[in-house]
């Protein structure tokens, strides 16, 4: 995708601009600079934020870029909170896109509505939060299938909690899986439900906030016209339309989220609607063709500040 951003914005294979999909090179960033090379590096999110990265002088060295791509304006003014200069800051939001329509919604022996979960089984994810709302769903008389697809250090805690919580039939832990059958999953839900939430966290000797900066399975789930209920961690509010998409409730609020996904259970027609604009929403906010406009703009705009 970026030798294609690149050629329309102009620049040639011999020219010196360094495209960074990862901030592990960030000793190297002043080299660089100093041997002419314009420089764009992109973040993946909480990159930016734990370990060593909030030393002054990994500050110092991604101030020597032109420009540092973030997922979301919550990971914008985070990084200028650390000192990262905001003029060379710039929200280029995820990229994704439906599953082709030729994908198989995975055949479940089982006809109860699907709630969604993909992602690491760890802390911020907050699925503990999730569980103990779905077993408040249950005693209201609403039936559901919850699949959980991921693997993570909490995975043992979690399918004891959901037999502690009378769950045990009602959530089923996938792990790892292929990308092919997630696109399955998503196209055989109801609704995807994502429950993280901030978690402070300490390395080294510093503090730092742990949280999702964009949430990538929130934008895959509406590109494939899937309705969610979301926790207003990090940056996730930016990327849904409350009301619209789905609904955003406050995080580690278990009643708000078993009132929110007990709603959307209980209307079909509402859970149709909604996933219809989900899916409009994401191919307008996060449709490829977006992201890679967005990159030649970016790019052309260090082309032309060299003539």
């Amino acid at each position: 995708m970026m030798e294609r951003v690149f050629r329309s914005a102009g620049f040639k294979p011999e020219e010196t601009l360094i495209y960074h999909n990862t901030l592990d090179l960030f000793p190297f960033y002043a080299s660089y600079k100093s041997a002419g090379y314009r420089q764009v590096a992109r973040s993946g999110g909480n990159d930016i934020f734990f370990m060593d990265r909030t030393s002054g002088a990994f500050i110092d060295a991604v101030n020597q870029l032109d420009f540092l791509i973030v997922n979301s304006v919550f990971s914008l003014r985070r990084s200028a909170e650390l000192g990262i200069e905001e003029k060379r800051l710039r929200v280029i939001k995820g990229g994704c896109e439906a599953a082709p329509d030729q994908t198989p919604a995975l055949e479940l022996a089982d006809d109860r509505p699907v709630i969604l979960n993909c992602g690491r089984l760890v802390d911020f994810k907050g699925l503990e939060d999730a569980l103990h709302a779905l077993a408040e769903v249950k005693r209201q008389g609403l039936s559901f299938l919850f699949v959980i697809v991921g693997e993570g250090e909490l995975e043992k805690d979690l399918r004891n909690l959901a037999g502690e919580l009378g769950l045990a039939d009602d959530v089923c832990f996938y792990g790892k899986v292929s990308p092919l059958m997630v696109q399955g999953f998503y196209k055989h839900s109801a609704l995807y439900l994502s429950t993280s939430k901030d978690v402070m966290r300490e390395s080294k000797g510093r503090r730092y906030l742990h949280t999702e900066t964009m949430g990538r399975s929130i934008c895959e789930a509406q590109a494939n016209g899937v309705p969610l209920v979301a926790t207003d961690a990090g940056g996730v509010p930016e990327m849904l339309q409350d009301g619209t998409t789905g609904l955003l409730v406050p995080q580690g609020d278990v009643g708000a989220i078993a009132g929110a996904v007990g709603q959307l259970l209980a209307d079909e027609p509402l859970r149709r609607r909604m996933g219809d604009k989900a899916r409009e929403f994401a191919e307008t906010e996060f449709g490829w063709d977006r992201v890679v406009s967005q990159s030649i703009d970016l790019v052309a705009s260090i082309k032309l500040d060299e003539k």
